[in-house]
């Protein structure tokens, strides 16, 4: 499936006993999943380089590579809202397997057009938005499924196991797309792309998923939505989460909506750009590891804004160098604090949320976080067009580090082991 970044993947921290992180895995379910959703997400990763390196091949400039990132995005900021209220009304099973069909028919034309060579730098934005747009609908259902697929107790092990898998994914898929790019051609890595989504498919049209229970009334989409907005508003700390997350994905985003650019001045091959993006996926399987002894130290505020002064400080440093074995070091780094801004931000708001408004809740800060990507995409394509690449990145590192002020105003909870929705959000929050 594809997945612009791992914000909408890891939902909690590592799990409190290493013992217990692989137990997941004895659940069938999880695991022919989890291992669909690596192939899957392995191919995405080959997509988002072959469209990336396709665009700069297509000579279409800074601002239209910079769009690539903010056709992933956008679909999130337009449909988050009423993706998460459907996935709250229907059966999760059925939402996630349509959504799927459609990717990876959206996945077959981008294969087609380019095989054929009739592709085009818009119509390949057109695509990528179609195709995202299938992956926004169905994330605020994603992620409120896992509770059906594991018991209580092995929720955060399993988050943790989904976290490692779309970082994995991320480190491994890149750098298969730049070999696959380098010595076959672009859409080699499409078709890939395409045969991927067939394992979550076949996988999702086999899982018996358990009979939810519905309200003898259900409600319409513009109330299950409101009722969301409400549930956010007397919630201080999800409105604390979605307001530095958004803010810290807003500047965070130049690293994926520039670096295929920045690849392309160093280095003329793709596996360049594979290497780059395998960098940031390995640092963000270390930094998964790392969680856990971190928060025995350190609170969840001050963790998040360790996380997004680091990752500002490392686009400052990939703005200043020129040579790609110097840069890659960094963004190994880059990929450890994304990992953790990522992860710790996402318990606080599964620890915020019951079950009747998950996916509603969920759809409010994936519209949120998302958003800024899309729009910081498009904002850091513009700059690098007017003011270059490197003082493009250095910029959003400088934003980056400035919105760690913002944890003087708001506090984070710590997230509780039991996910019990009332114990950090407030009790009185209206719904």
């Amino acid at each position: 499936m594809m997945r612009p970044d791992a914000a909408q993947r890891v939902t909690a921290g590592s799990p409190r006993g290493s013992a217990s992180l692989w137990r997941p895995l004895r659940i069938a379910a999880f695991r022919n999943l989890l291992i669909a959703d690596l192939i899957a997400d392995i191919g995405s990763f080959m997509l988002s380089v072959g469209a990336a390196w396709l665009m700069v091949s297509l000579k279409a400039g800074p601002v239209y590579v910079a769009l690539t990132q903010t056709a992933t995005s956008l679909p999130f900021l337009v449909l988050a809202l009423p993706a998460g209220a459907t996935g709250d009304m229907v059966d999760h099973r059925k939402l996630i397997l349509y959504t799927e069909m459609w990717m990876v028919s959206m996945a077959f034309v981008i294969a087609l057009l380019t095989i054929t060579s009739a592709i085009t730098p818009l119509l390949l934005l057109v695509l990528t938005f179609s195709l995202s747009a299938g992956d926004a609908f169905e994330m605020p259902t994603w992620r409120a499924t896992l509770p059906d697929l594991v018991p209580h107790d092995d929720l955060e092990a399993a988050s943790a196991l989904n976290g490692i898998e779309f970082n994995l994914a991320r480190a491994v898929g890149p750098a298969l797309a730049g070999i696959l790019i380098a010595g076959v051609g672009i859409s080699a890595a499409f078709v890939v792309n395409m045969l991927s989504f067939l394992g979550v498919i076949l996988v999702i049209a086999r899982w018996k998923n358990p009979r939810r229970k519905r309200p003898a009334h259900p409600e319409t989409l513009v109330a299950a939505t409101a009722t969301a907005f409400r549930f956010v508003r007397g919630a201080p700390a999800m409105r604390a989460v979605i307001v530095r997350a958004g803010a810290g994905f807003f500047f965070a985003s130049a690293v994926f909506a520039l670096l295929p650019l920045l690849a392309h001045g160093v280095t003329p091959s793709a596996a360049g750009y594979g290497l780059l993006l395998g960098c940031f996926g390995a640092g963000s399987i270390l930094g998964a590891f790392g969680i856990q002894p971190l928060r025995a130290r350190l609170s969840t505020d001050a963790l998040v804004s360790i996380g997004i002064v680091v990752m500002g400080l490392t686009m400052i440093a990939i703005g200043m160098l020129r040579r790609l074995s110097a840069i890659a070091p960094v963004i190994v780094l880059a990929g450890g604090a994304w990992i953790l801004l990522a992860a710790l931000v996402n318990s606080v708001v599964q620890d915020c949320t019951p079950e009747w408004v998950r996916a509603r809740a969920n759809a409010i800060f994936i519209l949120v976080t998302q958003g800024g990507m899309a729009v910081g995409s498009a904002a850091w394509g513009v700059l690098a067009q007017l003011g270059g690449v490197r003082s493009a990145f250095m910029w959003a590192g400088l934003g980056a580090v400035g919105t760690s002020v913002l944890g003087l105003f708001m506090k984070l909870p710590e997230p509780a082991a039991d996910l019990n929705p009332w114990s950090r959000c407030g009790r009185d929050a209206p719904v």
